[in-house]
C-alpha cells in the first residue's frame, strides 16, 4: 500500500488506555499523520509523546505544525514560541533517528538505482518565495507593529492575518480580491 504525503496534516491525538493488570486508566500521547492510500484517506502514528505529555491543548498544533516544518525543510512565515520550537526540535531530531536507522536497513536489502536528468528540461511548478515574506515579517518585527497590534487587544490569528495583509499588500499590492489570492497561493 503506496502512501502519498499530505502537508499540513500532522496532530496531536490523545488516547486513553487501560492497564491490563491493575485496570487503571491512563492516556498517552502520539503525533500522528494523515496520509493518503488506494483505499482511502489513512492515520499514522509517528510518535508516541508518553504519558507525561502535558502541552496545554491549545499549543498541541503550533508543535505539530514546527515539527513538520523541521521535517519537511520549511520555514514558518511567523515564529513559534520558544518552548514550541524546543519540543518540536526534540521531537523531531527522534523521529529523524527512527527513520535514519530504518532507512538503512532497507538499503542493506536494496541496491541503489540511479537515473539520468536532464536538467533543461525541469520546468517549476507553483513556485513560492520566501525572500520578501520574511524581509516584510522582519520588518514588522524590527518596528514593534506586532507588539502594537497585541496592545490594541486583537487576538493571535488576527495579528497573523493583519501582519499577512501587510506582507501582500508591500509585495504584491493589488485589490482585497487579488491580495486574498495572493495569500492563498
Amino acid at each position: 500500500m503506496k502512501a502519498l504525503y499530505c502537508p499540513a496534516s500532522m496532530f496531536i491525538r490523545r488516547l486513553q488506555h487501560t492497564n491490563r493488570k491493575n485496570r487503571k486508566a491512563y492516556a498517552t500521547s502520539k503525533l500522528a499523520d494523515s496520509i493518503r492510500t488506494e483505499r482511502g484517506p489513512r492515520q499514522r502514528v509517528v510518535l508516541n509523546l508518553g504519558v507525561d505529555f502535558d502541552l496545554p491543548k491549545d499549543k498541541r498544533k503550533d508543535l505539530a505544525n514546527c515539527i513538520e516544518g523541521i521535517l519537511t525543510g520549511q520555514s514558518s512565515l511567523f515564529a513559534y514560541p520558544k518552548e514550541i520550537r524546543t519540543l518540536g526540535s526534540r521531537y523531531a531530531r527522534r523521529i529523524i533517528r527512527m527513520q535514519a536507522s530504518a532507512v538503512t536497513s532497507e538499503r542493506e536489502a536494496v541496491s541503489a538505482d540511479y537515473a539520468t536528468v536532464d536538467l533543461t528540461s525541469i520546468e517549476d511548478e507553483e513556485v513560492r518565495t520566501v525572500g520578501p515574506e520574511y524581509v516584510v515579517y522582519d520588518t514588522i518585527k524590527e518596528l514593534g507593529l506586532d507588539r502594537k497590534l497585541k496592545e490594541l487587544e486583537l487576538k493571535r490569528d488576527q495579528v497573523a492575518a493583519s501582519c499577512g495583509l501587510i506582507a501582500a499588500r508591500m509585495i504584491a499590492p493589488g485589490s482585497e480580491r487579488s491580495t486574498h489570492h495572493w495569500l492563498r497561493t
